[in-house]
């Protein structure tokens, strides 16, 4: 499915399998989808490995029953147009668990980085390593970092 507006995509077309299947879908970056039986979408993320990101054993789901859920999901190479298209689909469906996740933490402040592809390889292997996102390892490596600045470290 080629996307050239968020608009454009349609959600019942996008290939689909039970969560309960999730080790036989495609190890590919793309957007996905958590749906329930009536194709209502709780949750909405985006990965650069499919497969990976629904055989970890955190899936963050709480009491959301797998047993009837989907996964659908539209394959996606770029990152940055994948989480542009993320935070579209959020802001536009406004998933309940998409919710959760964000009233769960403390209001926080947005920076952008520009980091060379060496320094990006690098924070990927640690997230790998720690069975977390390069975001998530970034955030650690910065909060550390300033509070032991703050101690006179």
């Amino acid at each position: 499915m080629n996307i050239t507006h968020p608009r454009d995509f349609d959600l019942s077309a996008l290939p689909s399998l039970a969560i309960l299947a999730c080790r036989q879908l495609p190890p590919l970056p793309a957007v996905y989808f958590v749906l329930d039986g009536a194709r209502t979408i709780h949750y909405i993320g985006q990965t650069k490995d499919l497969t990976r990101r629904w055989t970890s054993p955190y899936r963050g789901l709480g009491a959301f029953d797998v047993t009837t859920g989907h996964i659908a999901w539209l394959p996606m190479e770029d990152r940055e147009q994948r989480l542009g298209f993320e935070s579209w689909c959020i802001k536009r469906y406004d998933p309940p668990l998409n919710r959760r996740h964000r009233s769960s933490h403390a209001p926080r402040r947005h920076v952008s980085l520009t980091l060379t592809t060496e320094v990006y390889a690098r924070l990927e292997a640690l997230a790998d390593a720690h069975a977390t996102s390069v975001h998530a390892q970034l955030r650690a490596i910065v909060t550390e970092a300033v509070s032991r600045q703050s101690l006179g470290d």
